[in-house]
């Protein structure tokens, strides 16, 4: 009984976040560390979504590199008013709208390498800050705003679909 007792914060991630990080849990097990800091990832992508122009906010996307952006997004946003999170990684790929206008995009966690493929334009707006109280995966990514694409819907979609 107490081994189960001392053993379940290692096996079940129930501890505290500063009692995780306190004793390096995260360090331990990276599903630990992938819990870490979502509401300081989405404030940083609802200060990027705050600086696209007001006249294109309401028909820009936020597409991310990741499918734990876009659900940050989805179930954290709404306090931001963000709107719906697109992803091509895994399941999330099956969801991008085929017929979605790309004119202006809010780009989470793609390099500019990547971006500069599909957009003339590719403005960097910031990066998630790099600490430990954010998931390890997460930690610097950039948010660029993206005009002019050079390619289809289609294209773009093709361009970020992943699976890993």
């Amino acid at each position: 009984m107490v081994f189960a007792l001392v053993a379940l914060p290692i096996a079940l991630p129930i501890l505290p976040e500063s009692t995780m990080l306190g004793h390096n849990l995260d360090k331990v097990r990276d599903d630990y560390s992938a819990e870490l800091g979502w509401p300081d990832v989405v404030a940083t992508i609802a200060h990027a979504y705050a600086q696209v122009p007001a006249g294109e906010r309401s028909q820009a996307l936020i597409v991310t590199e990741n499918y734990s952006q876009a659900s940050a997004v989805d179930l954290l946003g709404g306090r931001f008013g963000l709107p719906h999170a697109l992803s091509g990684h895994n399941s999330f790929w099956l969801w991008l709208p085929p017929r979605a206008s790309i004119a202006t995009v809010l780009a989470v966690g793609f390099t500019p390498a990547q971006l500069g493929h599909c957009f003339a334009q590719v403005e960097p707006l910031g990066r998630v800050p790099d600490r430990r109280t954010i998931d390890v995966e997460e930690r610097g990514a950039s948010l660029y705003l993206c005009h002019r694409p050079l390619v289809t819907t289609k294209q773009l979609w093709a361009a970020i679909k992943s699976f890993s």
